[in-house]
């Protein structure tokens, strides 16, 4: 799922009331969405360079790459 809801409660949470538990309400206010592509590096479990944008298409991934191919040094095999 890359992309995400920025998302805020619209009223704050009830408070604790004899014999009821404290109950965050249920609607939410929507401040839209971000979109990334994210690098993860399988052997170690680290993330590496982030893109976000709004949208999420073949040149916001090409752009993604080429930062990649342009910062990581060529490793030799």
């Amino acid at each position: 799922m890359t992309g995400v809801q920025a998302l805020e409660r619209e009223n704050p949470t009830l408070p604790v009331r004899p014999g009821l538990v404290e109950r965050p309400e249920f609607e939410y206010i929507r401040h839209g969405t971000q979109s990334f592509i994210v690098n993860f590096d399988v052997a170690t479990g680290k993330t590496g360079f982030v893109s976000s944008g709004h949208t999420r298409n073949e040149e916001d991934f090409a752009n993604h790459i080429r930062h990649i191919v342009e910062a990581e040094p060529l490793v030799s095999r």
